[in-house]
């Protein structure tokens, strides 16, 4: 079930974050009948640009790997982000990201993308 979804562009999750704070998203990856798809196996990836290219430097990166900032829910199909308070020092303003994961045949695709708006904070 999950190939045919691969063929599919990214879905679109825009994220409003609070300059300065922690923040937590959790999502599901959901088959087209409402089932999780499983991702044991899989890795994956998050970068915030200023531009929505390749080649513009990542002002955050997060990833699978301990401590990385994601957690992947295997056969749950959840993937846990969550972005520090020491991570979140953006500029408020308007970026961009997308979510990339990689299966273990090690094929990559991106499943969700969007703005990344930071909102100005006031406490420090």
């Amino acid at each position: 079930m999950a190939d045919a979804l691969l063929n599919e562009s990214a879905g679109i999750l825009n994220i409003n974050i609070n300059q300065g704070t922690d923040f937590p998203l959790g999502i599901t990856w959901e088959d087209t009948a409402a089932g999780p798809i499983d991702i044991t196996g899989y890795s994956a990836k998050m970068q915030v640009k200023k531009q929505a290219n390749m080649c513009s430097e990542a002002l955050i990166s997060l990833d699978d790997t301990n401590g990385g900032g994601i957690v992947l829910g295997g056969v749950a199909g959840t993937i846990d982000i969550s972005i520090t308070a020491d991570v979140n020092i953006l500029t408020a303003g308007s970026y961009h990201y997308d979510l990339e994961l990689t299966e273990p045949g090690g094929s990559k695709f991106k499943l969700i993308r969007g703005t990344f708006n930071v909102i100005s904070g006031v406490t420090s």
